[in-house]
């Protein structure tokens, strides 16, 4: 009976510093990315896809938004006084969340619609792509978070374009 006890004791009597060593190793960005993912797919478990859908659609918009908005007639010259990137990243989120207020109440909900464990795995990584993409496209922002050479190079640039086409499409196929 003892040996049987130091045998179990010995099963999870794991070498933690390899564990810890493993963690130190994966940068940051990948983890925030990898948290925004799931957090993503949990949400489309619970709720559906409308959610994510509209903020991936909102942020694109808010982009568009945002570069037309130091021409507006009466507002111009107070975008003038918004100069540092942490007042511009402020009017881009501040934007976003108003244009993703517009297009989940311009989206008809499906009652319903929770998504199955794959749909919303997809739709995790989807919504984090279109996120990092427009991330990329937005100066002001990255007063707020600056991510690393690798990450930048997948999201950004000449990737960019395929990105966003395949996240559409994801959420698309995900939502029919």
């Amino acid at each position: 009976m003892g040996s049987f006890l130091q045998s179990a004791g010995n099963l999870f009597n794991m070498n933690v510093d390899v564990v810890i060593g493993f963690m130190e190793s994966i940068p940051v960005d990948w983890m925030l990315i990898g948290a925004f993912m799931v957090f993503s797919a949990f949400d489309v478990l619970r709720n559906g896809v409308g959610r994510l859908s509209a903020l991936s659609l909102a942020l694109p918009a808010s982009l568009l938004v945002v570069s037309f908005f130091p021409q507006a007639v009466f507002l111009g010259s107070f975008a003038e006084q918004l100069a540092t990137p942490l007042l511009q990243a402020m009017v881009f989120l501040i934007f976003s969340a108003a244009l993703y207020l517009l297009v989940r109440r311009m989206d008809s909900p499906y009652r319903g619609e929770y998504g199955q464990p794959l749909q919303a795995l997809l739709a995790g990584c989807a919504g984090a792509a279109i996120l990092l993409v427009v991330w990329f496209h937005v100066p002001a922002l990255a007063s707020l978070w600056q991510f690393g050479g690798d990450v930048t190079a997948v999201f950004s640039g000449p990737y960019a374009f395929w990105w966003l086409l395949g996240s559409y499409a994801t959420l698309a196929f995900i939502r029919s």
